[in-house]
């Protein structure tokens, strides 16, 4: 005869929490600098893609062959194209404290060369400010120039008036003309401003909605810890976020272990568009079956809690933990390999001789465990072999010195503990099986099923 006894499995969970760390932030002042251009040019003198002349560009030009003293500027850069006095530069956005102009230009050589050529700062009104090339007859090399300006000349503190510079060329035929092009190739002012850096802030924390965290046997379960990010310098300069996910009695600066400490980079916390000072975060993370629990047990005085860490494009930074932390819920479970015994060919009034059939008990969960175990009788067809017939135990003693299988869950006491790694599980017992067979027994292939339930320890 063949007989064959097959077997279920049954599981359970657990969870943790945390509370709110305040931090009092210092705003530190930064510098920067914001470029302004023109926007156009008063261009009496007809120069050629006069635009190209201030389009951050210094691969392309504005450009004039034979600049004649009339009309006198021959071209005005910041003035309207209608007119020089009318303003036509970038808006600026700060109060600058300091500003340099820069303004790349060049001059072909002329033939013979007696006509001269200068490129002055002034006002809208022609008033000079600055002479960035001296008047010349002579070829002017490619080449970016640069002038600070004074504050006092464009409305005082701050520059509030800056936008009445001009950029003027102007030049003299003597004579015929000389054949000689001129080139402006760029324009640009930079202003400098200083401005105060908030450290972002960081609310509502929340792992796992705040309701207790269940783990998933022998794998992982995701977990997602939300949280508000908030700065003064608005929502968008909120540039990433971070988190840990932590039993609390590690703390929150715990290492990386599967155990009790997940560490989520920035590449696993997604931001919300910015709405105002505020931009949302969800940081998640894998956590595996037999991360501690919290909820009875070694660690039932923890919760699990989780830190969510903002940064700015300051790289300054702020953090909070949730201030309702949730519990991490016991996991009974377990695995049996392999999941078909077969007793092999017996007849009537022969036995196992050892219980030699071995069962491996894999705990799942997160808890040290027991087992309960339970059968039904064997059957083939209408034959019958009677559950008490089988018998188990933690090693391979002799059939009649075992403890005979039952249909009401009975508890055998394992030697595994909680779990600690999950590659694949590092605990795991074994139960050994053995089978006899009563007398009048028909011959027939016998099968049934035995049940295995994870109980705590």
């Amino acid at each position: 005869m063949r007989t064959r006894s097959s077997f279920g499995v049954i599981l359970v969970v657990v969870l943790s929490a945390l509370f709110l760390n305040g931090v009092f932030f210092v705003p530190v002042v930064y510098a920067d600098i914001e470029t302004i251009r023109p926007t156009d040019a008063y261009n009496p003198g007809t120069w050629a893609t006069p635009a190209n002349g201030y389009d951050a560009s210094t691969s392309t030009s504005a450009s004039k062959l034979n600049i004649n003293t009339d009309p006198d500027p021959s071209i005005s850069f910041g003035g309207s194209v209608s007119s020089e006095s009318t303003n036509a530069w970038q808006t600026k956005s700060n109060d600058w404290t300091a500003a340099t102009i820069y303004i790349t230009f060049s001059r072909a050589a002329p033939t013979p060369d007696d006509d001269w050529i200068k490129v002055l700062v002034t006002d809208q009104n022609g008033v000079l400010k600055h002479t960035i090339v001296a008047q010349t007859t002579g070829a002017v090399t490619k080449q970016t120039f640069s002038q600070a300006l004074n504050s006092g000349d464009w409305g005082g503190a701050v520059f509030p008036n800056i936008d009445n510079l001009r950029v003027r060329v102007i030049g003299k035929k003597n004579k015929g003309s000389d054949g000689s092009t001129s080139y402006m190739y760029d324009i640009r002012i930079d202003g400098t401003y200083t401005f105060s850096n908030s450290p972002p802030t960081v609310s509502s924390v929340n792992l796992n909605a705040d309701i207790i965290i269940t783990l998933t046997e022998n794998t992982t379960a995701t977990i997602d810890c939300t949280a508000t990010l908030s700065d003064d310098n608005g929502g968008s300069d909120i540039t990433s976020a971070t988190s840990t996910v932590y039993r609390s009695g590690v703390t929150d600066t715990c290492s990386a272990d599967n155990n009790n400490c997940y560490l989520i980079t920035s590449g696993s916390c997604s931001l919300g568009a910015p709405v105002g000072n505020d931009r949302s975060a969800t940081c998640s993370t894998d956590i595996w079956f037999h991360a501690d629990p919290t909820d009875s047990g070694t660690y039932n005085a923890d919760t699990w809690a989780c830190k969510v860490t903002a940064t700015d494009t300051a790289s300054a930074t702020g953090s909070n933990t949730d201030g309702t932390p949730p519990e991490l819920e016991t996991l009974l479970a377990l695995n049996v390999s392999p999941d078909t015994v077969l007793y092999g060919t017996l007849t009537p009034t022969q036995d196992s001789g050892t219980l030699s059939e071995s069962v491996t008990v894999t705990t799942t969960g997160n808890t040290a465990i027991d087992v309960n175990l339970s059968g039904t009788n064997m059957m083939s067809g209408s034959d019958t072999i009677l559950v008490g017939y089988q018998e188990y135990a933690t090693s391979a003693v002799s059939y009649g010195s075992g403890t005979e299988l039952t249909e009401s869950p009975a508890r055998l006491e394992l030697d595994s503990t909680k779990p600690t790694d999950n590659s694949p599980s590092n605990q795991s017992d074994d139960a050994y099986w053995g089978i006899g067979i009563p007398s009048g027994t028909p011959m027939g292939s016998y099968e049934g099923t035995n049940t295995f339930s994870a109980v705590a320890d």
